[in-house]
């Protein structure tokens, strides 16, 4: 395989099939079919990407070093509160923090001081009013006195083209030399010229339209020009990719070492807008081809695909937009100055004054008679006109009602954009239609909403249709009739009553507002609020307009109710440095002002002084919408749910709610690859039976529930290079990235009981044994809690108790010694299934399977769980009784719960073989009962006996190594003594010996006792006094002929003694 970069383009070629397999997963790869290469634009994910693979050739391995140190200065710079100048700006100003920022930032990712070639694009996405321009011009400066640029071209809408030079006459203290290229062909190009020819040394800077950039000449010029730097002013003008602009900017930017974009509003439309600004820009973030841009993030749908229906990876696009840009809102600019607004009086005109007299004599009512009208006579006699007329418009404020009466329509205002009762509905009754007007802004969708809501719940059953004036430029109907006068207003205004929208009022809900562009969830708005970008206002009742009280927009978006506790929660969404963020919270913590100002940890501007009226607005926000924040079910853990539902895949309507800590877990469960390729290699290596097994066991955990089956582990160990790992791998790829699915013996006990909480039913991997060290106590623990499928209780701050963790898995472990110890408790010895010895057959097939477990991930587990739903519960029963009955005929039944364990994995090893690998039944039957047969001969040549016969043992081998300490004439230290079959030892010396050992003292002299081994006195007590030295001493005395054979598992009756660890058969 060769890798290469050509023209900022990574090129490889002669790829293997595993290559090809791995390349195809990394973003920003396609597979050129003409020059059968990968290819895709240089970046730094996409070079660290390939360098966890391979060796990168040293140019490449330069870039991305380089691209590194830019991207992590520039994420530092963006965290630093009280940002220092890099260097002294060359500005007659004091710029504010964000400037400082955004023009430290900026010249990080130009390199500018410290790269041989420094060189690349950056954004300042600044609000309007936050000093774009200023910063632009401190950029260039420095770059300028760093001798990095000689010559500028600033590209900016007519319009702003004469405020560059302005600009710079104000602020710029290094020498510079603008000229402003308008008017025709000709004077531009002299313009051109005459900077170019500029005698004196200073920064020249061209300054042109943008409309002007790709006209045949000038654009020839620009590009002899050479500029150092490139300054896209308003740069959404060349949004279009297609637009003549837009590629005459690309191919100037392209041969540009310094570009810099400048923007408020970057995404006017939709999301496309970003793409032909970052192709200019930098066309590593994007790339250089458009239709790889719509495929990564835009859904395509409508006649031919070639409408945008939605949006994918939308996160991913903002973290790339962001990664060379500044983003600034006013906001966040706290040290900017007040605003000042200075009135400015204007004469009418002849025309102005006659259309203001026309309005306002309108606003009169005059009768012929002169007498007075109350105001109830007025609408009494309007509303029977209206009825006469069959419809109304429905308009906000009084203005454009006069202006709409004056021009022949009927008409209604309403005195506020949420003001409409549901109470007044019954004076519309009889009228055929009413048209909404819509304002083109969001206090125009609350309106719209407010009234339709009421008119939904007044129960109106006439049509609705909705129209705006601004399909014909204009805000509302006076805005339309003071620019286009009677006549023609009223034509436009007949117009786009013909064309209005039909409203259903019977699924409101399928037409929410969209009160912020790209928000998780539209809403209506409440009454006496109003929420938008700029953060959350309330309504002045006086004044009716908005006050605001919190500047960071928060919504709701879900109401959950757990499917286990019947808790119910809220999902919350905000909007932070122009990303949506959401988290799931208790009721009690949202709509409390006490408990709400957790969201300030999260970014959101909540105070103790403001938190009351943000629960308010919440408040009055679902009260508004709880018909669209449908309650939904939540859980916090995979597994098994109510109603035959399985998490992950198969509970579609289900909400997963966890902490964020525990995010990484949840994601690791992902698809990679496909389920052929996956079954493709996981197949040879099911031959060998410790492999077929662990990857069965992998497949049983889902089972235990229907079976009814306890947890158990299967632990393979053996010496190292056997591939017990890549085993583990390949059996947690089932389910997902094995890598972040897998723990260690390192992990602390809270840790795995959380991770075993979270993963039920579902198997837990954990790797390396010999990581717990020689704390074998702490190891036999950690296998008792996982075992036993419930966590400890524990206390909570309000007194009470914490959720109660439990689950069900099957653990798979792996190691390099066993992990019982001979003197471990009987219980731990029957919940561990031991698997002795390597799973595949030499240490290459482990090597590939720990490269190729990832690569086809995520599809078998799925795929079993849904043959399990299609099979049923009872057939599954019904088939495992079968398992059980040949698994116990192979086994015997000293020890039923390996009996049940295994037959567990060979149900799992069957149903897999049938459902993924697609072998026959009998095929199936047979291949397991290969495996079982082997497993349970291992089994039973590994059995270990009763830690308590282990104990008689270790007594019994005790006295025959300490011989000479129990008999006469040895001076050093006495163990006690021997009469004849019996031995009679001291009761410290014996308790020492069998702690020092790892044994019970007390267990064992318990069972010794019971099996008659140890004599005890009439009170049952196991120490009997006995003459030594002629004194009476306490003493235990063992018969030492049984102590070396232990009685049979059997009693004289048939009967089997079970010890207190043991699961009972009943």
């Amino acid at each position: 395989m060769k890798i290469a970069l050509i023209r900022g383009v990574v090129t490889i070629a002669e790829l293997s099939n595993l290559d090809f397999q791995r390349l195809k997963n990394i973003s920003g790869l396609r597979w050129n079919r003409t020059t059968r290469c990968m290819v895709g634009p240089v970046s730094l994910n996409l070079l660290d990407s390939l360098a966890r693979y391979y060796k990168l050739p040293a140019d490449m391995e330069t870039k991305r070093q380089r691209l590194g140190k830019t991207r992590r200065e520039i994420d530092a710079e963006r965290l630093v509160e009280d940002p220092a100048p890099l260097l002294p700006y060359p500005v007659k100003a004091n710029l504010y923090k964000h400037q400082i920022r955004g023009a430290n930032m900026a010249l990080r990712a130009f390199g500018a001081l410290d790269a041989k070639t420094p060189g690349g694009g950056f954004g300042e996405l600044f609000e309007m009013g936050c000093g774009k321009t200023l910063t632009t011009i401190a950029v260039a400066g420095a770059l300028y006195n760093l001798g990095k640029i000689d010559r500028v071209l600033v590209v900016a809408p007519t319009s702003v083209c004469s405020v560059w030079p302005h600009d710079l006459n104000q602020f710029a203290t290094f020498p510079w030399e603008a000229r402003v290229l308008l008017g025709d062909k000709k004077k531009r190009l002299k313009a051109l010229n005459e900077l170019e020819n500029w005698p004196f040394k200073a920064l020249r800077i061209a300054v042109i339209n943008y409309e002007s950039t790709h006209r045949e000449g000038i654009f020839e010029a620009l590009a002899a020009y050479k500029p150092d730097l490139i300054v896209c002013d308003e740069s959404q003008r060349i949004k279009n990719p297609s637009a003549a602009q837009s590629k005459a900017l690309h191919k100037l930017g392209d041969a540009a070492p310094f570009r810099m974009i400048l923007s408020g509003t970057p995404v006017q439309n939709n999301a496309v807008d970003l793409y032909s600004q970052y192709r200019f820009l930098d066309p590593a973030v994007y790339g250089a081809n458009f239709y790889a841009f719509k495929n990564r993030y835009c859904i395509m749908g409508g006649y031919g695909q070639h409408q945008i229906v939605g949006y994918r990876n939308m996160d991913e696009l903002v973290e790339k937009e962001h990664s060379v840009a500044y983003r600034v809102t006013k906001e966040e600019c706290l040290d900017l100055p007040q605003q000042t607004f200075i009135n400015r009086y204007v004469q009418f005109t002849d025309a102005e004054q006659a259309i203001y007299e026309q309005l306002r004599k309108s606003s009169f009512l005059e009768l012929e008679t002169g007498e007075n009208v109350t105001a109830t006579t007025i609408l009494t006699m309007y509303l029977r006109l209206m009825k006469i007329a069959g419809y109304t418009v429905l308009v906000e404020g009084e203005s454009d009602t006069q202006t709409m009466w004056h021009l022949g329509f009927a008409a209604l205002g309403i005195p506020g954009a949420s003001t409409f009762k549901e109470d007044w509905v019954k004076y519309l009754d009889g009228i055929e239609t009413v048209y909404i007007h819509k304002e083109p802004d969001l206090g125009g969708d609350t309106f719209k909403q407010g009234v339709l809501r009421a008119l939904k719940d007044g129960g109106f059953t006439g049509s609705v249709k909705i129209f705006t004036c601004g399909d014909k430029g204009e805000k509302d109907p006076s805005d339309l009739y003071i620019k286009l006068g009677e006549d023609a207003a009223h034509d436009a205004l007949h117009e786009l009553l013909k064309t209005a929208q039909p409203v259903d009022l019977a699924n409101l809900e399928a037409a929410l507002p969209v009160a912020i562009e790209g928000a998780p969830k539209n809403l209506r708005q409440p009454p006496g609020w109003f929420y938008s970008d700029h953060g959350i206002s309330r309504i002045d009742e006086k004044t009716e307009q908005p006050v605001c009280v919190c500047r960071t927009p928060i919504i709701l978006t879900r109401r959950l109710k757990r499917t286990d506790t019947g808790e119910e929660k809220i999902e919350v969404a905000w909007k932070r440095d122009d990303e949506w963020q959401t988290a799931i919270f208790p009721r009690s913590m949202i709509f409390q002002s006490r408990s709400i100002t957790v969201l300030a940890d999260k970014g959101c501007t909540v105070t103790s002084e403001n938190a009351k009226q943000v629960v308010r607005f919440l408040g009055a926000l679902e009260q508004e919408n709880i018909d669209a924040l449908r309650l939904e079910e939540s859980t916090s853990t995979f597994g098994w749910q109510s109603r035959r539902r399985f998490l992950p895949g198969h509970a579609p309507d289900m909400v997963l709610d966890i902490e964020p800590s525990m995010t990484r877990w949840a994601s690791a469960y992902c698809h990679s690859g496909t389920l052929e390729a996956w079954a493709a290699c996981m197949q040879p290596h099911r031959s060998r039976h410790r492999f077929r097994f662990i990857l069965a066991a992998s497949f049983a955990a889902p089972l235990l529930a229907i079976i009814k089956q306890r947890i158990f582990f299967v632990y393979n160990w053996g010496g190292s290079r056997g591939g017990k790992t890549a085993a583990l791998k390949a059996a947690l790829s089932a389910w997902g990235d094995p890598e972040r699915l897998m723990a260690n013996f390192n992990a602390t006990q809270v840790a795995l009981e959380r991770m075993a909480g979270f993963f039920c039913d579902l198997p837990l991997g954990i790797d390396e044994r010999q990581l717990a060290g020689s704390k074998q106590e702490g190891l036999e623990k950690i296998v008792y809690m996982l075992a036993n499928g419930t966590g400890r209780s524990r206390g909570s701050k309000d007194g009470g108790l914490q959720e109660l963790r439990t689950w069900r898995s099957v653990i798979l472990a792996t190691g390099e010694e066993p992990i019982g110890k001979a003197n471990s408790q009987t219980g731990v010895n029957t919940r561990v299934l031991e698997v002795i010895g390597a799973p595949f057959e030499d240490e290459a097939s482990a090597s590939d399977m720990h490269q190729q477990a990832a690569l086809n991930c995520g599809w078998a587990g799925p795929e079993f769980i849904q043959y399990i739903l299609d099979t049923g519960d009872q057939a599954i029963l019904d088939e495992y009784q079968d398992v059980v009955t040949r698994v116990r005929d192979l086994a015997g039944t000293k020890n039923g719960s390996h009996v049940a364990a295994v037959a567990t994995v060979a149900l799992a090893d069957r149903m897999l073989s049938r459902c993924i690998f697609h072998e026959t039944p009998e095929q199936a039957a047979a291949e397991t009962e290969r495996m079982t047969t082997r497993i349970v001969a291992d089994l039973k040549e590994q059995e270990q006996p009763d830690v308590n016969e282990q104990a008689a043992q270790f007594i019994a081998d005790w006295i025959n190594s300490n011989i000479r300490s129990f008999v006469d004439g040895n001076y050093s230290q006495r163990f006690g003594y021997v009469d004849g079959d019996l031995a009679c030892i001291f009761p410290s010396l014996l308790r020492e010996a069998l702690e020092n050992a790892g044994f019970s003292y007390r267990k064992t002299m318990t069972w010794l006792a019971e099996n008659e081994i140890c004599q005890v006195d009439k009170a049952g007590k196991y120490q009997i006094v006995k003459k030594y030295d002629g004194r009476p001493v306490r003493m235990i005395v063992l018969d030492t002929v049984l102590l070396a054979t232990p009685p049979s598992e059997a009693d004289e009756d048939g009967f089997t003694v079970l010890p207190e660890s043991e699961d009972l058969p009943f």
